[in-house]
């Protein structure tokens, strides 16, 4: 379950950061999913 959620967390950064281009909002992300 956590390895999948890893390669989910993988892609959102993908697209987050090819879309916002802030790094930030993938660990604000990551923060709230845990």
């Amino acid at each position: 379950m956590a390895r999948l959620f890893k390669v989910g967390l993988t892609d959102l950064q993908f697209v987050y950061t090819d879309s916002l281009g802030k790094t930030p909002t993938i660990l604000f992300l990551f923060a709230m999913s845990l």
